[in-house]
């Protein structure tokens, strides 16, 4: 587009000066001496060859054309006195020379007529792209501008078919948003998948909770527990990690960020992967300070960095093998190493080990499992808490990653969250479950009743507000995504009845995204929990909850 420009520019140039030597000619007269006439002449000769050498040479159709105008100044045809050769290629004319446009395009769109007409009355010169049907569908990019004298009505124009360019531009354009349709498909299909996969992950998880709480300490049943949890959690974390690959495409991960101690993150952390690490034969060992670190930073969103590369070590670490993650400040940093002495990353490897699906292990065999995304997390929430983190590694003899986060100057207490005080109800609690899906709602209902809750279980929305009213519960845990009526009606429901406005609602969902919680919380929910949840975590709330009185 660029070129349609300069090069006009240049004709333009030429142009003018080949006026201003014509003018300078016709003004000398008789008066001047024949040498001089003579000078003047070879200028001019000089300046309309250079003309004509870049009239025909440009690859840009060029043509000079004369306004008509009716007595009102309105343009009604326009005369062609001259084109280059590229000219018949770049328009579909041919053989225009003295002939008017009516004569050659009768129809042509007004606009056209407009535009010119306008340069030639005002000398502005203009740059535009537009289309002519009558033309064969042709698009155009065009100079213009108008040729000394005034009066002579005369337009030069330049200008340069684009059509295949523009289909090229419109064919792209209709691809990118074909893509973002399916990326937006994607996304919707991976949310509702998780929502349909973590409702029967729930009811395994309960399944377990309630052969625990039932007390039986036989080694089969204690490992088959044990084994069923692990791989619900590992199942429940994948579900995770492929939606956080969405929001890190689409950078709409968002940190809930306060006052945190490092120190006790890390720890959470290292205790939440000791039993993979035991059931490896492997050691897991903690070095921290004494003292608290304290950062601004999401405190889930941290413990998952943590999580994600201790899981990392314990993939790659032989049986017998040894991982070590400490935490100590540096520099103003707060720097947490995990180092194990496993199979190490190859050289050539360790550029792209942070992108996205990217992995070590590329056999078919896939003996490590995973996505190739834990990784790329860790980096998009280290840099999101305005980190760094790298790594180090030998093939044979292990690797250690480093993760160093800002600190703040001035730590201030964080208070505890509610969810983090945990009391014995004074009596049974009163507990609503409203779930569609039965196993889901009976397999929580058998647990939590073997739990010591009074437990009332409805899998029908429709009723679930009568079922309220009636039992008077403390607390409601409550699906979201059901038919008829769902869970966010339901809430707004019960926050509406004077007997239940205080009650205690706790989303129990398969959908766990930002823009999810959000929902939650401005249906009037208290909490929002993302199935399948630790029965420890679900008991933290109920213990802050108020029980009424008899």
């Amino acid at each position: 587009m660029a070129a349609v420009t300069d090069e006009g520019a240049l004709l333009e140039t030429f142009l003018r000066m080949d006026e201003l030597t014509r003018s300078e000619l016709q003004s000398l007269g008789r008066s001047a001496s024949a040498e001089v006439i003579e000078r003047i002449r070879l200028r001019l000769r000089a300046s309309e060859q250079r003309y004509h050498s870049l009239f025909n040479s440009i690859d840009e159709g060029f043509c000079v054309i004369e306004m008509e105008f009716d007595p009102d100044d309105r343009p009604t045809d326009f005369k062609f006195l001259e084109t280059n050769p590229a000219f018949e290629n770049q328009s579909g004319l041919h053989a225009v020379a003295g002939k008017r446009i009516r004569q050659l395009a009768p129809n042509l769109e007004a606009h056209w007529f407009e535009t010119y007409g306008h340069v030639a009355l005002t000398g502005e010169s203009i740059r535009f792209i537009n289309e002519s049907q009558v033309l064969d569908g042709r698009w155009f990019d065009v100079y213009a501008f108008r040729l000394e004298p005034p009066e002579s009505r005369r337009v030069a124009v330049l200008f340069k078919d684009i059509t295949e360019r523009r289909r090229l531009e419109q064919q792209t354009q209709e691809q990118a948003k074909s893509l973002a349709d399916l990326n937006s498909r994607k996304d919707q299909f991976l949310a509702v998948l998780s929502h349909e996969v973590r409702n029967p992950l729930a009811s395994i998880r309960y399944a377990a909770d309630l052969l625990r709480l039932h007390g039986s300490q036989e080694p089969p049943i204690v490992e088959a527990q044990q084994v069923i949890d692990r791989q619900v959690s590992q199942l429940a974390s994948l579900f995770d990690d492929l939606l956080d690959v969405t929001r890190i495409s689409t950078g709409v991960i968002r940190l809930h960020k306060e006052s945190v101690d490092l120190r006790a993150i890390v720890n959470r952390a290292a205790d939440s992967v000791k039993p993979m690490a035991h059931e490896k034969g492997q050691s897991l060992l903690e070095v921290l300070p004494a003292r608290p670190v304290r950062l601004e930073g999401d405190a889930a969103r941290l413990e998952q960095v943590v999580v994600n590369l201790l899981i990392n070590s314990c993939k790659y670490t032989k049986r017998g093998g040894t991982i070590n993650v400490t935490l100590r400040q540096e520099d103003g940093e707060a720097v947490v190493s995990v180092r194990d002495n496993g199979l190490g990353i190859p050289a050539d490897f360790l550029p792209r080990i942070f992108d996205l699906f990217t992995q070590v292990d590329q056999s078919l065999a896939r003996t490590q499992g995973g996505l190739g995304i834990g990784l790329a997390l860790v980096r998009s929430l280290v840099t999101l808490h305005g980190g760094r983190v790298d790594v180090q590694s030998v093939l044979g003899e292990g690797s250690e990653f480093v993760v160093r986060l800002p600190v703040v100057a001035t730590a201030r207490d964080s208070k505890p969250r509610a969810a983090e005080i945990v009391e014995a109800p004074v009596r049974a609690l009163r507990v609503l479950i409203v779930d569609d899906d039965p196993d889901v709602a009976r397999s929580f209902g058998k647990l939590l009743r073997t739990a010591g809750y009074d437990i009332q279980v409805e899998v029908d929305a429709t009723i679930a507000l009568q079922v309220a009213t009636k039992f008077a519960p403390d607390v409601v845990l409550l699906d979201v995504g059901m038919p008829i009526v769902d869970g966010l009606q339901l809430a707004q429901w019960l926050r509406r009845e004077p007997a239940l406005k205080d009650v205690l609602l706790v989303a129990l969902t398969g959908y766990g995204q930002d823009s999810d919680r959000q929902r939650t919380k401005a249906a009037g929910f208290d909490h929002h929990l993302v199935k399948p949840v630790r029965f420890a975590e679900i008991e933290k709330i109920l213990a802050t909850a108020p029980t009424r009185q008899c």
